[in-house]
């Protein structure tokens, strides 16, 4: 994914839970983004990624959003234009408007406030230089100040060069659709407000575009520097620089409030396309976890995805199975699947009655080397940060193979206790604990789970040419199968490692070391 796409989220003041970043990474949402994408402008493709990056979470904002997209799935004729003219927004120079609407401030330069002197002393220079020898030496000088703060004032200025051409872009693209779409969702009062009170600016942003007539390509070089040196003497773009900063600083929000109604119009548009897809669904938001039913759940990044069915009917799932039956898929299929239930209000799925949770993903846990901590270290810490934030947020909580660092007995110990802790609070009074949903090889955990866990479990088929096969359903009760020896042996790995690790099991199983 380009990175201007996470542009705007990344512009944001609010900074977010550190835990929920971590989750993201494991939903791998950036990877999924491109399939989500049905947006026509830059910017609704950043607009798109904040909001899954910053879900509703709201049931009355989610309610409200599904009132929008039915508005826009039923406007024909707004969508026609929107999409025809957002052409305009879908080169990638647009994609530098968040930085102009979350910078302090165009830095106003020091010398702006003396702008009308410095030309009036011009004016006096050049009438004392007609008359004395020494008028001539002063507009010399005069000049050369002059050229060091037009060429110093343009370097300034050129790094929001970009921004400052997007405004009239965006201007001019909202203009058009209030000629041709009038009436249309995106006019409000405050948009309208927003939209005539940078009028103004927009004039002033286009006199300095104007004054950008020449490039410095060889074709232009005599007359860019001559055009150059007429804007130094005179200050003019200097000059027309100082009231466009001061402009553009106060009413960074109204271009802002422009900047998300295109935005938002475009993200609305991207999921009214999404929603023409088969396999998609609009989500039920049920009141409690008890109340989850899920058909037909899969995952778009995987072709052929096989779906499942989920009822659990309780806040507590441990789901076992061997290698590669489909695990660790049907839970970053609920992670994604919850997420945007809270960001689109749209599902792939059959149908999906899930109450409204904050998605947490703890499944993958890498050596944190610049802290100086191992992987087990930085298992812990993740862990005390969803304790902490579930504690006071209702919460989806996704663990593959918890506390995977550490030998098996400690792990089993470990993670029996903190899913039993999780467990309970799942049973919070009005509904606001959290629903969990682990996956793990440790069948010990069956025994020691077994009477606050609901149970479910993947497995596979052996054939009798000894290949394995999976159907990838998941499967209610619990079923103790192993498959690393099979898989290792059909893999390739040399016949002596086999035939080694195959006596080695019997040896541990037998002296009782095998859970």
């Amino acid at each position: 994914m380009e990175d201007y796409i996470r542009l705007y989220y990344n512009q944001q003041p609010q900074a977010k839970e550190m835990i929920l970043e971590k989750s993201d990474q494991d939903i791998d949402l950036d990877n999924t983004f491109d399939l989500l994408d049905f947006t026509s402008s830059v910017i609704g493709k950043q607009y798109l990624y904040y909001r899954l990056k910053y879900p509703f979470n709201d049931y009355s904002r989610l309610a409200e959003l599904e009132d929008q997209l039915q508005r826009m799935a039923s406007d024909e004729p707004f969508r026609l234009v929107f999409e025809k003219e957002a052409k305009v927004l879908s080169h990638q120079d647009s994609s530098d408007l968040p930085y102009l609407i979350f910078s302090s401030h165009l830095k106003t330069l020091w010398y702006y406030k003396w702008i009308p002197c410095l030309q009036a002393l011009l004016v006096i220079g050049v009438i004392l230089s007609l008359f004395f020898h020494w008028g001539f030496v002063v507009l010399i000088a005069l000049f050369g100040f002059h050229l060091y703060l037009h060429f110093h004032n343009k370097m300034v200025l050129d790094t929001y060069r970009k921004s400052l051409n997007s405004v009239i872009t965006l201007y001019d693209f909202c203009s058009t659709i209030q000629k041709k779409a009038k009436g249309s969702m995106m006019e409000n009062e405050q948009t309208i407000e927003a939209f005539n009170s940078l009028k103004q600016v927009r004039k002033k942003l286009s006199i300095n575009q104007s004054l950008q007539l020449f490039t410095s390509s060889e074709l232009y070089m005599l007359p860019w520097l001559l055009y150059e040196l007429i804007k130094a003497f005179t200050l003019i773009e200097v000059g027309a620089s100082r009231f466009i900063v001061r402009e553009v600083n106060l009413k960074k929000d109204r271009i802002h409030t422009l900047f998300k109604a295109v935005g938002k119009a475009d993200f609305l548009l991207s999921i009214v396309k999404l929603r023409r897809a088969e396999g998609c669904c609009v989500p039920e938001l049920v009141d409690s976890v008890a109340q989850v039913d899920i058909k037909g759940l899969y995952h778009p990044v995987i072709e052929n995805c096989v779906k499942n069915d989920f009822s659990p009917k309780g806040g507590a799932v441990l789901i076992t199975g061997s290698n590669a039956a489909g695990k660790s898929t049907f839970l970053r299929s609920m992670a994604l699947n919850n997420l945007l239930a809270g960001s689109i209000h749209t599902c792939f799925a059959d149908s999906f009655a899930c109450p409204l949770l904050i998605t947490l993903a703890a499944m993958h846990h890498m050596d944190a080397i610049s802290e100086g901590i191992s992987h087990y270290q930085r298992e812990v810490k993740d862990m005390v940060e969803i304790f902490n934030f579930s504690s006071h947020h209702p919460c989806l909580l996704l663990f593959d193979e918890p506390f995977n660092g550490t030998n098996s007995r400690e792990r089993v110990a470990i993670a029996a206790s903190v899913l039993e802790y999780f467990a309970k609070q799942s049973t919070r009074p009005f509904g606001g604990g959290p629903m969990i949903i682990v996956a793990s090889h440790d069948f010990a955990l069956l025994e020691l789970l077994e009477s606050s866990y609901k149970m479910y479990y993947f497995n596979e088929q052996v054939h009798p040419d000894g290949k394995l096969s999976f159907d990838y359903r998941l499967k209610v009760g619990k079923k103790v199968t192993r498959n690393a020896l099979e898989l290792i042996k059909i893999e390739g790995f040399p016949t002596e490692i086999v035939e080694k690790a195959n006596q080695i099991y019997m040896e541990m199983e037998k002296d009782g070391f095998v859970e």
